[in-house]
């Protein structure tokens, strides 16, 4: 668990989640640890990253995708229409 923490906790104070704003945490080996506590705060801090960090920002991008998408598919029945139908009067080319 030592091991685990130490690795990836500075990695979630990086700009990303709401580690960076707590107490780091701190383990150290003289048997007054408590780890049950470090367990859950670490979870804490680990589940907040994967929800905000990657949920989120995968959704909005997904939205802005689908968007983009929508654009397109727009434009290319606009010039489909240009290429099949008549300016002046709309009726369709044969």
């Amino acid at each position: 668990l030592e091991c685990l923490v130490t690795h990836f906790d500075p990695g979630l104070r990086q700009d990303t989640g709401i580690a960076e704003y707590m107490s780091p945490l701190l383990i150290v080996g003289d048997g007054n640890t408590d780890y049950f506590h470090v367990g859950i705060r670490f979870l804490y801090d680990v589940s907040y990253y994967v929800i905000i960090s990657v949920v989120m920002i995968n959704m909005i991008a997904g939205i802005i995708i689908d968007s983009f998408g929508e654009l397109r598919n727009v434009y290319n029945r606009a010039q489909e229409d240009k290429a099949t139908r008549c300016f002046v009067c709309g009726v369709n080319a044969a």
